[in-house]
């Protein structure tokens, strides 16, 4: 089971990179004329969208694009434990059910994390030398809280992503009800295929 712990603070995507591939003037906020495009508010609701279906556990890519933080909790320690929503950045913590039924927090010294940043999910062992202690068998007895993506800003989404983000938005802005023919994809075809290479299977 996955619990967000912190969403994230900023879109996936620059909002100017959006407005420059609608080919729409974005005017910054204090500006002399203080305008704004009339239909503002809906771009934005566009892009939270279009980020909503591709980010995070329900997500298209099954990874993290902004930085986010996250629960996991499973049923008991493995020599191995593969975390979900790649690219992993760092562990907060361990914690686990012990025989008492408390609480009690694994030293990070006692662990070690595999793969952190890369684009495949990273894994989380003992550290060389330690075993995962005993703790007790109830459902969801470990906790591991973990922070996930590219980055603290859109820049550090792969230019690709934000590209068939952008593809998305305007396909949608464009055409404002949703049209599925023969049952194909409501994404447009190239973002599909391009989010597709992003995609974690498995």
């Amino acid at each position: 089971m996955l619990v967000n712990v912190t969403a994230p603070q900023v879109l996936a995507v620059v909002e100017s990179e959006v407005w420059e591939h609608l080919r729409l003037a974005l005017r910054e906020s204090g500006s002399p004329e203080e305008l704004q495009p009339s239909d503002r508010a809906h771009v934005l609701r566009l892009m939270q969208a279009a980020i909503d279906e591709i980010d995070g556990p329900d997500g298209l890519l099954q990874r993290c694009l902004v930085t986010q933080e996250w629960l996991l909790y499973i049923d008991c320690f493995a020599p191995v434990i593969p975390l979900p929503l790649p690219p992993t950045q760092s562990i907060t913590s361990v914690r686990y059910i012990d025989s008492d039924g408390a609480w009690q927090t694994v030293d990070p010294a006692d662990y070690q994390l595999a793969g952190a940043s890369g684009t495949a999910r990273a894994e989380l062992t003992p550290a060389f030398g330690e075993s995962w202690p005993s703790h007790a068998y109830v459902p969801r007895a470990v906790e591991i809280q973990f922070v996930a993506g590219y980055g603290d800003t859109p820049e550090a989404v792969p230019a690709s992503i934000r590209a068939a983000l952008c593809e998305i938005i305007a396909t949608r802005y464009q055409f404002r009800e949703s049209i599925i023919m023969g049952g194909a994809s409501p994404l447009p075809l190239s973002a599909r295929r391009t989010l597709d290479a992003h995609r974690v299977f498995g």
